[in-house]
C-alpha cells in the first residue's frame, strides 16, 4: 500500500483540542510515522482548524512538479514524433 491516511490532533493557545486528517503517499517522510509521534504544525490562531504541516506541503509540491514535468515531456515527445512523421 503506497498511501496512508493519518489523524492529527493539536491544542490551540487556550487548550482547545482540534483534530483533522491528512493523506500521504509513500515517498513522504510522514508516511512512516506512527501514532503518538509528535510533529511540528502551524495553525492560524484566529481559526485553529486552519493548519499546515511543512512536510505535507513539500510533498504536495513535489508531486505536482513531477506531474507537470511528465506532461511537458509527453507533449515534447508527441511533437517530436509528429514532426518526424510529417517530414
Amino acid at each position: 500500500m503506497n498511501q496512508s491516511t493519518s489523524v492529527i490532533t493539536w491544542n490551540d493557545e487556550s487548550g482547545n483540542l482540534y483534530r483533522s486528517q491528512y493523506t500521504v503517499t509513500k515517498p513522504s517522510p510522514l508516511f512512516e510515522m506512527y501514532g503518538g509521534e509528535k510533529l511540528p504544525i502551524r495553525y492560524n490562531p484566529a481559526n485553529p482548524r486552519d493548519f499546515c504541516i511543512r512536510e505535507l506541503r513539500q510533498g504536495e509540491m513535489s508531486s505536482t512538479l513531477k506531474k507537470a514535468l511528465s506532461v511537458i515531456l509527453a507533449i515534447a515527445a508527441a511533437v517530436y514524433f509528429y514532426l518526424r512523421h510529417i517530414n
